[in-house]
């Protein structure tokens, strides 16, 4: 199997490329369009490193429903963008990154030439509406930039972004007839009534501003902005689509054509130009969640003058200096990959806050972030695992900057509760688990400057005990979830159970032994749904029975979300010893882990999810979903690390690659990426709150980290090739390593982190339970 991997690398990977020097350009490594087709659901758009602006094109207008009922096709849409589609309906300036639910997609823009056509069309009879043909011959991207050529109207459409604004280019033909399609209607996931209300005001003939407030993911979002032309308007209009019959003394008005004001719950705006050929006509655009006074400030500060190349530059810089963080040394395919990671995990979370330090707040006024940037997008179910770790590994003032701004979400929150899953001011609930607290959890084992830690403690134990929460009440009841009380029962009883022991540790290094103790306890709870006849943590009923009939591969009506029973059950990433005894023994985790890379799993339970299909499965294993990310690492608990350097290698050389379908699953807002970036390193938070990252095998060549403590890190991969994947020795600064795991803080150290590879596993290294990585409960 070694041998074919190998063949597949030397194919695609044929040059050896160096990324050592402060001068670099690490943004040509990465491809933008990775992922844009089938699961991964980024967006090839212009946006710069955490930016609030993502300013990209919506490849079609599917709608959330369809016949009033779930409408399957959205799903692909979740960052409007699919890359076989061949029209382009115009550009937007929010996005998310990889999710599998969506939102956003606000105040698209669209030039046009010929008759002026307000309807988007459909992409059977493009002509049938303003949306364009586009070829990817004529279509390109990269960090901070993107161009297109919009084949029915002769516009070449340029895209630039700053933290808060958006700048777009479009250099038109000539013609009598050319057009600036501003569409409010439009969103991702969209449906009738998304749109609560917009509200657009001319202020005079270059400046346009408005607002509008959509109810759907986010339940009350407001969005402003602020549009400063290139060109002088001279003929514009309005369409309003969404059918009121009240109209007030308004109707007095002919609001249609040249009134300076309109409102609506479903705006169209029109302005009409005559071009002469090879024009440039720009846009400079600012949003914010606060006002249009602050949009504008925000665009007028983040974009001084028209040089479009100036402010492209300026995010590709930005994009340099954030990507510089790690030096790669890879081969060439590997490099991209690497790059193109490390990219998408610096997408998300975003900024949320205007120049002058203003945000919306959960309770829906306005704060202002005097000490620290607030920062929104929050998918905590999915960025806990790897994405939260790698900020805290490499982005440090940031992600104490997203810690202080969950900090103000609990403050602000009625129910004072941590963020679940929060996008711009608004609690979404989406998922399961209370995972703020790992995060914040994680920060303190880590020693993170820049919060309060006792505050931050604090919330975790009020967040912990809601029982309104999701089954949070049972839990605390019956020391399980119960499943004839609250699906995805036996998923939430082991997502709490960690989640405690996150509390549990934080306390114990705080000093707080009264809770400490209690979480402690309450940790030891994912036991309690074992089943020893089975051998699989499953569902249970609150009269202690087991829910029945029970498959352990389907992921329907059996207690798990987005997972079965084989998944779920090896997640106890707090206490890998203790269900290591409940299986039997190492020997019976092994065989387990072996089994599930190796079954063979039928069609019809791919069938039973969209966030699943077969490109993200190796047997059983799913890595194209969040809950397994930590499994291939298990093996290291149970004394046989050289199994997880095998299957690490397999995962890398399959589960990725360059291209628009380089990704077997949602990229989740960063975290499919984050994985590839520890992995690649040679080490993965399996346990987020340890301080821990457990050996895996490298994937690069070489890698130096730059710390924000002043210190580098070097990892060194000495004999690193296709068939030289195992691990024979570990060096830290020279010092030998027989443990199966590193700590965070002698990482940030520095030096230099040596593995030496060899072609045959060594199968003695790990066994002795002392050089085995944390478990609560020891071994």
């Amino acid at each position: 199997m070694r041998l074919l991997y190998g063949i597949l690398f030397i194919l695609i990977c044929p040059v050896f490329s160096v990324a050592q020097n402060s001068n670099v350009d690490y943004a040509k490594y990465v491809d933008v369009f990775s992922g844009t087709k089938n699961m991964g659901h980024t967006f090839p758009g212009a946006t710069v490193p955490f930016g609030m602006v993502q300013l990209s094109p919506e490849t079609d207008t599917v709608h959330f429903d369809k016949n009033g009922k779930y409408n399957e096709d959205v799903y692909k849409y979740c960052a409007g963008y699919q890359y076989d589609d061949k029209t382009i309906v115009g550009f937007t300036h929010t996005h998310f990154s990889g999710t599998g639910h969506s939102d956003l997609g606000d105040f698209l823009i669209m030039p046009t030439t010929g008759k002026l056509k307000l309807n988007p069309g459909n992409k059977f009879m493009p002509e049938s509406g303003y949306r364009s043909r586009f070829s990817h011959d004529n279509e390109s991207g990269s960090p901070g930039y993107y161009k297109v050529f919009l084949e029915d109207y002769n516009i070449s459409a340029e895209l630039t972004a700053t933290e808060r604004a958006g700048f777009h280019k479009y250099t038109f033909p000539a013609s009598t007839e050319s057009h600036i399609i501003f569409d409010l209607t439009y969103g991702i996931y969209n449906y009738e009534g998304k749109n609560v209300w917009t509200f657009v005001r001319v202020e005079n003939d270059t400046l346009i501003t408005g607002f509008k407030i959509t109810s759907g993911w986010a339940r009350t979002r407001f969005i402003y902005f602020a549009m400063i032309l290139s060109k002088p308007i001279k003929d514009y209009g309005f369409k309003r689509e969404d059918g009121t019959v009240y109209r007030g003394f308004w109707r007095k008005f002919n609001q249609e054509k040249n009134f300076p004001e309109a409102a609506g719950r479903d705006i169209k705006m029109f302005i009409n130009y005559a071009t002469e050929n090879n024009e440039e006509i720009k846009i400079k655009f600012g949003i914010s969640g606060v006002s249009s006074e602050n949009a504008l400030r925000n665009v007028t500060e983040e974009i001084k003058g028209w040089n479009f190349d100036e402010v492209k530059n300026k995010a590709r810089d930005k994009w340099n200096e954030e990507l510089g963080r790690i030096k790669a040394e890879a081969p060439e395919a590997r490099l991209k990959m690497f790059y193109t990671s490390l990219y998408h995990s610096f997408l998300s979370p975003t900024i949320y806050s205007d120049v002058n330090g203003d945000y919306r707040g959960l309770d829906m006024n306005i704060h202002n972030a005097k000490e620290f940037s607030n920062y929104s997008t929050f998918s905590l179910w999915d960025t806990y695992r790897a994405l939260h770790p790698l900020l805290a590994l490499v982005q440090q003032k940031r992600a104490a900057d997203m810690i202080n701004s969950m900090l103000a979400h609990f403050e602000q929150s009625v129910h004072k509760m941590l963020p679940v899953w929060s996008h711009q001011a608004n609690e979404n609930w989406c998922m399961i688990g209370y995972h703020a607290v790992s995060v914040i959890a994680d920060a303190i084992s880590k020693k993170l400057k820049g919060f309060d830690y006792e505050k931050g403690l604090d919330a975790m134990v009020i967040t912990s005990n809601r029982d309104f929460f999701d089954g949070l009440g049972y839990y605390r009841k019956f020391s399980y979830v119960p499943e004839d009380l609250s699906s995805n029962s036996a998923s939430k009883t082991l997502e709490y159970s960690y989640d405690d022991w996150t509390i549990s540790n934080t306390a114990k290094l705080l000093g707080r032994k009264d809770v400490e103790d209690v979480y402690r306890l309450r940790s030891g709870y994912y036991s309690n749904l074992f089943d020893a006849s089975t051998g699989f943590i499953r569902a249970k009923n609150s009269d202690g029975s087991w829910k029945a009939p029970f498959d352990p591969l389907s992921t329907v009506n059996q207690g798990y979300i987005e997972g079965n029973a084989w998944n779920y059950s090896l997640y106890v990433p707090h206490d890998a010893g203790g269900y290591i005894r409940l299986l039997g023994g190492d020997a019976a985790m092994i065989s387990k882990l072996d089994s599930l890379f190796t079954m063979h799993v039928d069609d019809k339970y791919f069938e039973e999810s969209e966030d699943v299909t077969r490109d993200g499965v190796i047997g059983n294993y799913v890595h194209g979903n969040e809950p397994s990310h930590h499994i291939p690492y298990l093996y290291a608990y149970a004394g046989a690390p050289w199994k997880t350097q095998e299957r690490i290698f397999q995962i890398m050389s399959t589960m990725y690659r360059n291209g628009p379908d380089g990704l077997c699953g949602n990229d989740d807002c960063g975290q499919m990426s984050a994985w590839y970036i520890f992995s690649a390193l040679g080490f993965y938070p399996v346990c987020p709150g340890t301080g821990e990252y457990v050996f895996g095998a490298p994937f690069i060549s070489r890698a130096v980290i730059r710390l924000e403590n002043g210190n580098s890190l070097t990892v060194e991969a000495e004999n690193i090739s296709d068939e030289n994947i195992y691990v024979k020795e570990i060096f830290l600064n020279g010092t030998k390593i027989e443990k199966c795991f590193i700590g965070h803080d002698e990482l940030m150290k520095g030096g230099t982190l040596k593995y030496v590879m060899s072609p045959k596993p060594d199968k003695e290294r790990g066994r002795n339970v002392e050089d085995r990585p944390y478990s609560m409960s020891g071994y």
